[in-house]
């Protein structure tokens, strides 16, 4: 089994509002933490994504949600959870 992951080619959108997007490799390590981003050759030791045509993000702010109603339903969030949703910031009304 492999255990590092390598994201080729892949449109990377890194989070910072000063750089713009660009076509990099990400390494993964097994521990889950990026071990290097840029152009990185491929080993067998890697198990490898083509991300060509994709992009990759860290992530969306949805800013229209329904956690109001969710919460009240299912306060653990599962369903959130399930696609892949691992954070949110709640605000009240006052």
């Amino acid at each position: 089994m492999k255990n590092r992951t390598l994201i080729k080619n892949g449109l990377l959108f890194s989070g910072c509002q000063d750089e713009k997007a660009k076509i990099q490799d990400i390494l993964i390590l097994e521990n889950g933490k990026i071990g290097n981003i840029g152009i990185i050759e491929a080993d067998e030791e890697a198990h490898i994504i083509d991300a060509k045509g994709k992009w990759v993000v860290p992530g969306f702010v949805d800013s229209h949600t329904h956690y109001d109603a969710e919460l009240i339903a299912s306060p653990g969030l599962k369903e959130s959870a399930r696609h892949g949703v691992t954070s949110i910031i709640l605000g009240v009304v006052q």
